[in-house]
């Protein structure tokens, strides 16, 4: 029974050590009626565009993928940040590749377009979902509905958890040792007497 106390001891200990000192992160997953729970997921001439601003801190990693809804559709994907977005993009000069922190071209008609980005700062930022085509001609003829999936990853601090699970470990193992040394210094009963 001591040995079990020693062997859970180390291996909690173990457990404890790798949840402390490990990378672990947490994920939220929003869609675009998620976001906008009253507007389409539907480009259209009037609105020329989709775009989603937000706040993000630089350890957050930020994965968006746009799907045309129809196998003749594709749009045009780029993240940027506000002050980007602002001055450039809706600007006359117009943003470039070099202004964007991720812009993704559709490989074909109906195909996803997405990108995987860590956030390099603090501060707003903004992804526009742009058109390309629609029904395989210029944009305007139908308009462009397309699904989104955006998640967001934090990493998670778990090292106070983890010391907290190895200092258990510690007592358990500490338990362990103790007993087994308390067993063997115990004074040993004299043999009976041989008998007669």
């Amino acid at each position: 029974m001591r040995t079990l106390f020693v062997v859970v001891g180390i291996v909690i200990i173990l457990i404890g050590g790798f949840v402390a000192f490990g990378t672990w992160e947490s994920y939220k997953e929003f869609s675009w009626s998620d976001i906008f729970p009253s507007t389409p997921a539907k480009l259209t001439q009037d609105d020329r565009y989709a775009f989603v601003t937000s706040d993000f801190t630089a350890d957050q990693t930020l994965t968006v993928t746009v799907t045309p809804s129809e196998s003749s559709d594709s749009v045009l994907l780029i993240l940027m940040t506000t002050t980007k977005y602002n001055t450039l993009y809706l600007g006359s000069s117009g943003i470039g590749q070099s202004d964007a922190l991720a812009w993704v071209e559709p490989t074909g008609l109906g195909q996803p377009v997405s990108f995987e980005q860590e956030i390099p700062a603090d501060g707003s930022y903004t992804f526009v979902i742009h058109p390309r085509r629609d029904n395989g001609v210029a944009p305007w003829a139908n308009g462009i509905p397309f699904s989104l999936n955006m998640k967001v990853s934090e990493p998670m601090n778990l090292m106070l958890p983890g010391l907290a699970l190895a200092a258990v470990g510690i007592v358990v193992l500490a338990f362990g040792v103790i007993s087994k040394t308390k067993q063997r210094m115990a004074p040993q009963a004299p043999p009976p007497p041989p008998p007669v």
